[in-house]
């Protein structure tokens, strides 16, 4: 997965099944990196989650 990626949520159920973009990989204040990537989710300006890439559905690499 990658920043761009369109993908399909799988989970958690509350959002299984929209689909957003990659926005970037979630980063702490002292620069370390989570394992989780922030997705917009399409439609919702205010939607973003943090996601494993086991949460979600690779639609298309652009």
């Amino acid at each position: 997965m990658q920043i761009g990626d369109r993908v399909r949520v799988l989970y958690p159920a509350y959002a299984a099944g929209k689909t957003g973009v990659v926005l970037a990989k979630e980063t702490l204040q002292d620069g370390s990196k989570t394992g989780y990537w922030l997705v917009q989710i399409d439609g919702e300006d205010m939607m973003i989650l943090a996601l494993s890439s086991q949460d979600v559905q690779l639609l298309d690499h652009p």
